[in-house]
């Protein structure tokens, strides 16, 4: 009977769990709410990884689990005693006797896209990051300071720029057109759409709910609207800087997350070229399920003969 590994990957917003045996074969999955203590609330998250974890097991025995991982963000700031006091208990009552490793996203996320021990991920959805991986740990970081700091280049990104054009627009110091309408539309439905109308439905809310605007800059560039473009132009110029600041080889991969950076749309392409323009040697691949990710470097615990683990990595992330 073959061992059982389990793959986490946790963010602010969602959790996702995969349990899967050493020979790739996905044996069940699980999804809940955001389990990250620092956006959700140390109760809320211990209890959305417990949902997700008892989905993903199903009716497999929780102590064939030979071996987990779990990604979430901002690991680095976590209290040192996240793992004991919160998640602890959460492997207990789930019945897991095995310990569980706990890393970055970003690194999850690359090993989602490729199975070298170094690398790049470049994570960019509502936020942005580059980071930096050697030997399956997180070594350097570029941006990821937040919507008000920085993620340059992101969703909260382009949505702050669209606003910004319907702004000019509205004050009559820019130009308008399909996105400058579509971002006015969306923030005020009815009514004036004078400046301050508008200043003030886009600063109502969390901020970072602000980033539901960003398919309209995506969607508008398709259509060739030069607002649009220029914005997606100038978030793609972004998020080159941002990998590059983390670069210091030419040939390790380089691993797209997110969103934003995983989608078909004008940003992603524009990063994709200056990519291929700056790094030409470098393989770059998709990180789309850091919940296998996760779960293949669980099963790095278990297997040392590498040519077998690239195979199970083709086959959790591929197949």
């Amino acid at each position: 009977m073959s061992e059982l590994v389990l793959g986490l990957d946790v963010g602010g917003t969602s959790t996702r769990a995969l349990l899967a045996d050493v020979e790739g074969r996905r044996l069940g999955e699980g999804r809940s709410g955001g389990g990250n203590p620092t956006s959700r609330g140390r109760k809320a998250a211990a209890d959305n990884v417990y949902d997700a974890v008892h989905q993903a097991l199903g009716s497999h025995e929780p102590k064939r689990v030979a071996a987990a991982v779990m990604g979430i963000a901002g690991v680095l700031a976590l209290p040192e005693d996240t793992q004991e006091t919160l998640f602890t208990p959460v492997w207990e009552r789930a019945g897991l006797e095995c310990g569980v490793d706990l890393v970055g996203d970003s690194v999850v996320a690359f090993s989602a896209g490729s199975p070298s021990p170094d690398g790049t991920v470049v994570i960019a959805g509502t936020g942005a990051v580059a980071i930096k991986v050697a030997d399956y740990r997180m070594a350097k970081r570029s941006d990821g300071y937040g919507w008000f700091l920085g993620d340059r280049g992101s969703g909260i990104w382009l949505a702050r720029e669209a606003v910004y054009a319907a702004l000019r627009f509205a004050d009559g110091t820019g130009a308008g057109g399909p996105l400058v309408e579509s971002v006015t539309a969306a923030l005020v439905d009815a009514g004036p759409r004078d400046v301050d109308t508008l200043i003030h439905r886009a600063m109502t809310g969390e901020p970072v709910g602000l980033s539901r605007l960003a398919p309209l800059v995506t969607a508008a560039a398709e259509v060739g609207d030069p607002i649009a473009l220029d914005i997606a132009g100038r978030a793609a110029a972004e998020l080159l800087s941002t990998v590059s600041a983390v670069r210091d080889t030419v040939e390790t991969p380089i691993v797209l997350a997110g969103s934003l950076a995983t989608a078909d749309n004008a940003v992603s392409r524009g990063l994709r070229d200056g990519l291929a323009r700056r790094f030409p040697a470098a393989p770059v691949r998709l990180g789309l399920d850091g919940a296998a990710g996760a779960a293949w470097l669980a099963a790095r615990q278990l297997i040392t003969d590498e040519p077998r683990l690239r195979r199970l990595h083709r086959r959790l992330l591929s197949d």
